[in-house]
């Protein structure tokens, strides 16, 4: 008998010492206590967790390692345990320096044969650690949702097949549609009004090549109003480093455009009053060096007037008294008389056409004139000039009434000026083949006047200076540079555009238009 005992003995005992190597080296904290709640064995691994050793531990009452809450919850979990029912829950164990531990209890019950309830076992495992993790995470988690909540820009979670999957509370305004209607469509549809994914979608650029992307757009509601949108989407990577989906922000920019827009018209509006204001300081300017020369021209004029009505006077009771037989003279003589006569009318022209000088263009009256008659009327009294100067004239005008809203004498300014500005071009070229070319025509509702020579052109670079008074390329003391200026007062006042041009010939053409009020065909 005791040789048969003795190997089941030995052999118990060995199987029992594996099962303490195993129950002293699990993880998991194991205990065993009785049915007054009493440690009848402990683990190494529970000892960690108590931070006692296992001599501190068995023998007493769990209630001398918890609160009185907490131990009140593990009697809750014991009348239970005594029914044979196993039972899981949270406990906070305090340990022997004070600190607690948060800790998972899986007990189940131990009974004897006649079912009574001796007592519980269990595992008990330290949460401590992962219960802190899942605090910061949740605590986290709370705070970034309450920024993505309050935030001022809408935000939409959207996958890789345009599915919304999340949207906050200003998406959801800006969209005008409930949370619940948005998720899980897509979003092309829901916030652009497509049926396929939007051409210029910065969503679609951030899961190609998994950078952030952005773009400017007009979104529409779904009560039919729109705004503004700055559209940004930044890709979201999984596991294996593919982009998964895409985080869309949406900043509504329609108030920021509109005070750009604003801010823009405001500078257009400042540029252009400081340009007036430019322009306003350049006449004021024009205007005084106008008046010094206006009252040398008026003075001018005023002396030659006295003398030249004189001589006219003689020659004309010359003529008289030679008519009337009262004197009988060569006819050297009377030929003689004669020009003198029509040298003081052409003198007393040319002094009327000194008063634009001085006299205010306004103060002269504006009527319907042929412009083909008032151009050539200004030709005879520069046509000497240009034939003194070896210069052709080569003149091509209308058949037609041209009829234009203008005063005559001031339209003959505008060529005898334009005539006299090509001949003291002409006057630096040693070409034998000198011209000037005066012409008028009329093209729908304009008529256009067109003086051209093949002189030296128009000064390089210098275009927007030629109208200016005073503007001059001729040496100091050839040129006063008002012939211009008083050319583009006139065209100014009848409405009319100028523009100076260099021709194929290299030369300088002068294109005026004016309106045209009428064309008369029948003249011939």
């Amino acid at each position: 008998m005791d040789r048969i005992a003795k190997p089941m003995i030995e052999d118990l005992q060995k199987s029992e010492s594996y099962y303490r190597f195993i129950l002293e080296n699990l993880q998991e904290g194991l205990w065993i206590v009785d049915s007054n709640l009493n440690f009848k064995f402990v683990n190494h691994a529970l000892c960690d967790i108590f931070g006692l050793s296992q001599q501190e531990i068995i023998g007493h009452n769990v209630r001398d390692f918890v609160s009185e809450s907490e131990f009140r919850k593990i009697l809750k979990e014991s009348s239970i345990r005594k029914k044979g029912l196993s039972s899981r829950y949270e406990l906070n164990i305090n340990r022997k320096n004070g600190s607690q531990r948060i800790t998972f209890i899986s007990a189940a019950p131990w009974m004897n044969e006649d079912s009574e309830f001796q007592g519980a076992i269990g595992l008990i495992i330290d949460k401590t650690e992962q219960k802190r993790i899942e605090n910061a995470l949740n605590e986290s988690e709370e705070r970034y949702r309450s920024l993505v909540d309050n935030i001022g820009m809408g935000i939409a979670l959207i996958d890789s097949d345009y599915n919304i999957k999340m949207v906050n509370p200003k998406q959801v305004s800006m969209s005008g549609k409930p949370a619940e209607k948005l998720i899980n469509m897509k979003c092309y549809r829901e916030f652009e009004r497509r049926e396929a994914v939007c051409p210029f979608c910065p969503g679609s650029r951030a899961l190609s090549n998994g950078s952030p992307d952005e773009v400017e757009t007009r979104r529409t509601r779904e009560d039919g109003s729109s705004f503004e949108a700055r559209v940004q989407a930044f890709p979201i990577f999984g596991n294996d480093n593919t982009v998964t989906g895409f985080i869309e922000v949406v900043e509504d920019i329609s108030d920021r455009k509109k005070m750009k827009d604003e801010i823009q018209e405001l500078f257009e509006a400042r540029l252009q009053a400081e340009s007036r204001q430019n322009e306003s300081a350049q006449l004021a300017a024009q205007a005084a060096q106008l008046a010094s020369i206006g009252v040398i021209a008026a003075g001018i004029t005023h002396e030659i007037n006295q003398p030249l009505s004189a001589i006219q006077m003689h020659a004309n009771t010359l003529q008289y008294l030679i008519r009337e037989k009262k004197y009988v003279l060569p006819d050297p003589f009377n030929k003689i008389f004669t020009e003198i006569s029509e040298g003081t009318k052409r003198i007393n022209s040319i002094v009327q056409h000194m008063r634009s000088f001085w006299v205010s263009p306004n103060s002269e009256p504006i009527e319907d004139i042929n412009l083909s008659e008032a151009v050539a009327s200004a030709i005879t009294l520069v046509n000497r000039k240009a034939l003194s100067h070896s210069i052709r004239l080569n003149v091509d005008l209308s058949p037609y009434k041209l009829l234009i809203a203008a005063n005559k004498l001031q339209i003959e300014q505008i060529v005898i000026n334009l005539v006299i500005n090509a001949i003291h071009s002409l006057d630096k070229m040693t070409s034998p083949k000198k011209m000037i070319t005066i012409s008028t025509s009329a093209s729908d509702d304009i008529s256009i006047l067109k003086v051209a020579d093949n002189g030296i052109g128009l000064p390089a670079g210098k275009y927007e200076y030629l109208f200016n008074p005073f503007f001059s390329t001729k040496k100091p003391g050839e040129g006063m540079g008002l012939g211009l200026a008083i050319v583009k007062m006139f065209v100014d006042r009848f409405n009319g555009e100028i523009e100076a041009v260099s021709n194929e010939e290299g030369g300088a053409t002068f294109i005026i238009r004016f309106p045209l009020m009428n064309v008369d065909r029948s003249a011939g």
